[in-house]
């Protein structure tokens, strides 16, 4: 397949009518999206490093599409795709239940002044609408440098019952023996900014939250 043959850009039309993701992909291989994909460096580098899956990036400002756009047909990636809108309208109106293998969520804006804190992307809202798109221990990794998000990602997900944070071996936010997260993850593609944070000594807090089954959690 030609990569300048496919259309990249996922528009309304194509992702109303679409039945399954493999009349976009022409394959059966596992969906990961990526959440807020910028300017495309870690969804590229993730496409390229992983063949057997197919990419969804999600992201609505423009300069970063179109530099995506031209890191997909240089690489000459066959298994990426765009969708130019928000995230949430997204989730809402054009996924399915059980469709998704596996979110990145890179660095969302932390919104540090109390009065934004309504704005912050991970929130229950937004937990509880992907929750039931994800498949069966689907994953969700997120990555942030912000001290003040952490105890509020733990909290959001932890509090969920069908959600299980893989790096504790219990459920609870204030579990003594384990912090819920880990500072150095193995094989992880780094995105743009997480170099550009590493290179300047910041610390960065790596989550990885699974789906299961509400009963499954709930006899945790």
């Amino acid at each position: 397949m030609n990569i300048l043959d496919i259309e990249l850009d996922l528009n309304v039309d194509l992702l109303e009518k679409r039945k399954k993701w493999e009349e976009v992909f022409h394959n059966q291989n596992p969906v990961i999206v990526d959440m807020g994909s910028g300017k495309g460096h870690f969804l590229t580098e993730m496409a390229r490093a992983n063949p057997d899956k197919n990419f969804l990036g999600i992201e609505i400002y423009k300069k970063g599409l179109r530099k995506t756009k031209k890191k997909i047909q240089n690489m000459g990636l066959a298994n990426v795709r765009l969708i130019p809108f928000e995230i949430l309208f997204v989730l809402k109106n054009f996924f399915r239940p059980n469709e998704i293998k596996e979110v990145y969520i890179n660095f969302p804006d932390p919104w540090p002044k109390k009065r934004h804190w309504k704005r912050r992307f991970v929130n229950p809202t937004f937990i509880d609408t992907l929750y039931p798109l994800l498949k069966e221990k689907g994953r969700v990794n997120i990555a942030t440098d912000f001290e003040g998000y952490v105890p509020v990602i733990l909290k959001s997900f932890e509090d969920h019952p069908g959600f299980k944070n893989i790096f504790k071996s219990g459920n609870t936010l204030f579990d003594s023996n384990e912090k819920g997260y880990v500072n150095k993850p193995d094989n992880r593609v780094q995105s743009f900014y997480e170099k550009k944070y590493l290179k300047e000594g910041k610390l960065i807090h790596y989550f990885i939250f699974e789906k299961r089954g509400l009963k499954e959690k709930s006899c945790d």
